[in-house]
């Protein structure tokens, strides 16, 4: 039998973010798999952890400890270029919300997203 390997691999995520002394908990101990295939949900309450687990996965942020793993690659050990490079080829991410420039019609906006970028 084949051993199939998670896509994304979360272990011990911790996120806390500082105000002077006070330290707050965003993501404390998540630790889950996703593999190919699989249809997953992430769920809770207002202020649970949700959209900082995703920025977390989209590279849009980084842990404060544990370890973010996708396709095999640990997101922590990558440099910023590394990342942004990786976010540009392997993953695909719909925010909640987003922003259509007024000026350009709804065709316009979608082909702006297709247009080369000259950085890479």
């Amino acid at each position: 039998m084949e051993t199939v390997n998670p896509i994304i691999k979360i272990e011990n995520l911790v996120r806390t973010y500082s105000s002077g002394k006070v330290q707050t908990f965003a993501v404390r101990g998540v630790s889950f798999n996703l593999y190919p295939g699989e249809f997953t949900a992430l769920s809770g309450p207002s202020g649970s952890g949700k959209t900082t687990v995703l920025n977390q996965i989209g590279l849009l942020d980084n842990p404060t400890s544990g370890k973010v793993i996708i396709d095999g690659k640990e997101i922590g050990q990558m440099s910023e270029d590394e990342k942004s490079l990786f976010r540009l080829k392997r993953l695909g991410f719909v925010f909640q919300r987003y922003e259509l420039l007024p000026e350009l019609t709804a065709l316009e906006n979608v082909y702006l997203s297709l247009m080369p970028n000259p950085y890479f």
